[in-house]
């Protein structure tokens, strides 16, 4: 994947994280049509990059606390 890709996905996950459309790994790998453990490192760059986001088990979904 190159870079541009990257970012855009990566840009994507965040959003459907913040419109609480991001629900477990396998299905936002389904959505941006990347592997599960791909989108776990990307969960975990933008976690690096300061962006709050957990799993909560309650709704079973990625938020992003404020």
């Amino acid at each position: 994947m190159d870079y541009l890709t990257h970012y855009k996905k990566l840009q994507l996950l965040k959003y459907y994280i913040e419109k609480k459309w991001a629900n477990t790994p396998r299905e936002l790998s389904h959505k941006l049509e990347l592997s599960e453990r791909t989108i776990l490192r990307m969960i975990k760059l933008l976690k690096d990059e300061g962006v709050a986001i957990k799993f909560s088990r309650k709704i079973n979904a990625y938020i992003i606390e404020l």
